[in-house]
């Protein structure tokens, strides 16, 4: 539940991003969350694969899980296109589905401009993320391999990779923002944290209440204070992604009653996290859209809408294709 709770955190970060809430200017810091909890989730996966009939399975699980419903957006948002958007927006809109199909959509942002840039048309730029997360499957099977032959890897790995985002960041932000390589360190947040668990390190009551405390403070303090100026991800990353860290090893206090409902919401908003993240851009770039201009704040009403809309698509989508697809046979 805790973790649940974690991923519904990230999405609604992402969510009142987009919106462009003033107050939530560093709310895309919910996709570092969700690349440490990815990093968690897929060692907890791994540490039971031990045969490369086992590894195909893993890669099996996650197309299920993850394909059909991302392909069914852009599909949809694909058939809709010609009824909304004039040609020379529909050949922006094929090349971002051919990078889609070809499971990397980042790479395809990374040749146009950086994630912050306002004047590009970009309905599924949030496709970005899913192109880091299918790298990483793809290679950290290969890490993991290195990693149990010699322990030290696993921080060999972690360090090279956060000294090569903070490196590149100076260089060229949008390359570090978009690629895997300065990326891997986040994931391996959560991989050491499964590490602890498996390990049944025991930390004193008080000191995981601090942990969660302390995440909660790096989580909403970098949501709150990071905007699109903030150099970002170098050493600013940080502080989101060992929020995450620190919440997955933290020990969440006990709910008063009467805010029961809150912590069953935000367990039912984690459980649909998926389809929340992948509905609510197109939906907020239509309701927004006109030709030409795709830098519009959404008015109180076109965002109530579009949360609105978001959530029944998701519930609608988590049924029908996340349940059927991802459910082993």
């Amino acid at each position: 539940d805790d973790l649940q709770i974690l991923r519904a955190v990230a999405v609604i970060f992402v969510l009142l991003f987009h919106l462009k809430l003033d107050l939530l200017s560093g709310g895309y810091v919910g996709v570092d969350i969700f690349f440490v909890l990815s990093g968690y989730f897929i060692a907890q996966t791994l540490s039971r694969i031990s045969t490369w009939h086992e590894v195909k399975a893993f890669y099996n699980r996650r197309l299920r899980r993850i394909l059909p419903l991302a392909w069914f957006v852009f599909l949809a948002l694909m058939i809709a296109a010609p009824f909304l958007f004039v040609p020379p927006e529909l050949k922006l809109l094929n090349k971002d589905f051919i990078t889609a199909l070809l499971l990397i959509p980042n790479i395809g942002y990374w040749l146009n401009n950086s994630y912050f840039e306002n004047m590009l048309f970009r309905p599924m730029l949030h496709y970005w993320s899913l192109g880091v997360e299918y790298q990483y499957y793809l290679l950290f099977p290969l890490a993991l391999w290195f990693i149990q032959r010699w322990r030290f890897m696993a921080g060999v790995f972690f360090a090279g990779a956060l000294f090569l985002c903070i490196l590149v960041t100076e260089i060229s932000p949008k390359t570090a923002f978009f690629l895997l390589p300065a990326r891997f360190w986040e994931f391996l947040l959560g991989y050491f944290a499964f590490r602890i668990e498996e390990r049944r390190i025991i930390f004193a009551a008080w000191l995981r209440s601090g942990f969660f405390l302390l995440s909660v403070l790096m989580l909403v303090g970098s949501s709150l204070l990071f905007t699109a100026k903030t150099s970002f991800p170098a050493y600013a990353a940080l502080i989101p992604a060992l929020g995450a860290f620190l919440f997955i090893l933290g020990k969440t206090p006990a709910w008063p009653r009467f805010l029961s409902f809150v912590e069953k919401l935000l367990i039912a908003t984690g459980t649909i996290s998926f389809s929340l993240y992948l509905w609510h851009y197109p939906v907020i770039f239509l309701i927004t859209y006109s030709p030409f201009n795709y830098n519009a704040t959404p008015t109180s009403l076109q965002a109530i809408s579009a949360v609105v809309i978001t959530i029944v698509l998701s519930i609608i989508s988590y049924y029908l294709i996340e349940e059927n697809f991802a459910t082993e046979k």
